[in-house]
């Protein structure tokens, strides 16, 4: 049985997604069905056919509407044109070949079996060749594509290949968390890669939650493949369970992080598995909606700005392609919704605790929970490279976004070894060091560091070929502590703690209101907040520490961030240290 609130999220997802259809019919070719993306290169069409298409079947079988209807036949058959476009990259193929079953599936029964003969020697013969199983969100697409073939009437389905999927997916789970980092071509070539994308891992429980949404009758046959995809998910869902933030968000680091199609992902397996509490899965729901802009679209990551600006963008992100991909999350949230398609025991899921620490040395990442405070930790810089070691990220302070910018390092400003009073390095949180000859030391640890629990917060030792540095991250009360204890193997000129600070969302904006003996006071739309730092009064200062002379917020700009404009806060917190010299500092941040 629907709650009121349920049945009030459910009837607000209808009205979200036949606006969003809206907007989509007027990007579509009316001859030939294709999508374009005029924000940014016209390759854009990319996979649209195939998710546009779940879409507006998913919206025929709820609206019965006949030109929604006759707009996801059209969609569909522009899918099989894409299938035959070389062209177009093989994991794209692959994608569309997937979603452009997904959708004929997810048609009125009528309207399908009216329709499935007419595709079926494109879907028959039009699974690409050319894309071997290149990571986990493949293995889980090539896995549906098998059991929707043979739900529509094509062929039976492999079940050997299947096998070979379930298997390569199951090993690579480990606590729930499942890395795409990796490369797989054949049985003899298999290499995982330490990049642990969070938002991959929820990516993939979307993907296979899709899968049992889109089947709604499974054969006596399939039932132990049914059975152990609902495995995956159910423990998938309790390590991001750890991740989520009791405004309706989960922390994401890596590639892909915050993006819109991350949120349909949420959504989408959480409609399915049960969150345990209805206002947090309706919360949920609705963290994307405040983002939707006058033209219908909504923006891709979580701010305010502009499309053009492609704030936090990952370099492939597309906007058309991004966005309806998030919102076939919220078209499958929906069918699972209207037809009850949750899994058995779904709705007794208790609800999440109200303090949990949480820490994955695998994955590398550890996540505390106080309520409605809350923030997460990359232990140690991962493959790509987005995050120092140590880092916090997805800070929540009274259920709330601080002006703390996520954080993304300029990968290719470390790779020149640029530091100038920009901080061209990106947003980021942690300790910097400089020696007399401008290089440049920071925290770029790839091993897990040593951890002990402290009462709401973390304490963390690691070392690098330059120091060894123990860390603490806490929440108090209403704010954030960060204590370093640093000794250092060499002599550096000076030593700061930079703090990535959101200067815009596109809407509310951070000022400087004064800066006081230990640091600053700001205020951030109708907040105010104090950054203090016990050491910054404190400092030697000798004419060989040119840059320890002012605390400064750089003058650059960095959009590297999904949470808007940010800038680097600079605290200076020691002057000229000799190699075996120590220092520490603590530096709050509270409203």
């Amino acid at each position: 049985m629907f709650t009121t609130e349920r049945q009030s999220t459910h009837h607000q997802m209808q009205t979200v997604l036949l606006d969003y259809m809206k907007t989509i019919s007027g990007w579509i070719d009316g001859e030939t069905g294709a999508i374009e993306d005029r924000w940014d290169t016209i390759y854009s069409e990319n996979y649209t056919a195939g998710t546009a298409a779940v879409i507006f079947a998913g919206g025929a079988s709820f609206s019965g509407d006949k030109e929604i209807t006759d707009t996801a036949l059209h969609l569909i058959r522009r899918s099989t044109v894409r299938l035959k476009d070389l062209n177009a990259a093989p994991f794209t193929r692959l994608f569309i070949y997937h979603f452009g079953m997904m959708a004929l599936l997810m048609l009125p029964e009528e309207v399908r079996n009216r329709h499935k003969g007419e595709f079926a020697e494109d879907f028959l013969h039009g699974e690409p060749q050319d894309c071997g199983t290149i990571n986990l969100n493949c293995a889980a697409l090539q896995l549906g594509n098998e059991l929707f073939l043979e739900k529509l009437g094509y062929r039976p389905a492999n079940e050997a290949f299947i096998e070979q999927l379930m298997a390569l997916i199951e090993e690579r789970e480990h606590e729930g968390f499942l890395n795409d980092s990796f490369d797989y071509h054949d049985q003899e070539t298999f290499r995982e890669h330490d990049g642990m994308p969070i938002s991959y891992s929820a990516f993939i429980m979307f993907i296979l939650t899709g899968v049992l949404a889109a089947i709604e009758e499974w054969p006596p046959a399939h039932q132990e493949i049914r059975t152990r995809l609902e495995i995956l998910i159910e423990k998938g869902q309790q390590w991001l369970n750890h991740a989520t933030s009791f405004d309706g968000t989960y922390a994401m680091m890596e590639r892909s992080r915050h993006q819109m199609f991350t949120w349909g992902s949420f959504v989408t397996y959480q409609a399915y598995a049960g969150m345990g509490d209805e206002g947090l899965f309706t919360r949920a729901f609705q963290s994307w909606l405040p983002y939707k802009k006058a033209d219908g679209t909504y923006s891709i990551t979580p701010n305010y700005l502009p499309h053009e600006l492609r704030t936090g963008y990952e370099w492939y992100t597309l906007v058309n392609c991004y966005g309806i991909l998030g919102m076939t999350g919220i078209s499958v949230a929906e069918r699972i919704i209207s037809r009850n398609l949750q899994m058995e025991r779904a709705n007794e899921r208790s609800p999440l605790p109200a303090n949990n620490q949480y820490m994955d040395l695998r994955s590398g990442y550890a996540f505390i929970r106080s309520h409605d405070d809350f923030f997460a930790v990359s232990l140690r810089m991962h493959l790509g490279k987005y995050s120092p070691a140590l880092c916090g990220f997805h800070y929540r302070v009274n259920g709330s976004k601080p002006p703390l910018a996520e954080p993304k390092l300029n990968v290719n400003g470390l790779a020149a070894g640029l530091y100038q009073q920009s901080y061209d390095l990106g947003a980021w949180e942690g300790f910097l060091l400089r020696d007399a000859a401008g290089n440049l030391c920071f925290p770029d640890m790839t091993s897990n560091p040593e951890v002990q629990w402290l009462d709401n917060g973390i304490a963390m030792t690691a070392q690098n070929e330059h120091l060894v540095c123990r860390k603490t991250i806490s929440l108090i009360g209403s704010g954030i502590e960060w204590t370093y204890q640093l000794k250092v193997n060499k002599d550096f000129v000076s030593c700061e703690h930079i703090l990535p600070l959101l200067l815009t969302d596109g809407r509310s904006g951070t000022r400087l209101e004064a800066r006081t003996g230990h640091g600053w006071k700001l205020s951030y739309g109708d907040a105010k907040y104090e950054i203090s730092c016990d050491a910054c009064d404190n400092i030697i200062r000798t004419p060989e520490a040119v840059y320890s002379n002012t605390n400064n917020l750089s003058l650059s700009r960095s959009l590297l961030s999904v949470s808007g404009v940010s800038a680097n806060l600079s605290l200076v917190v020691s002057g000229p240290l000799k190699a075996g010299d120590e220092c520490s500092w603590t530096t709050r941040f509270v409203e």
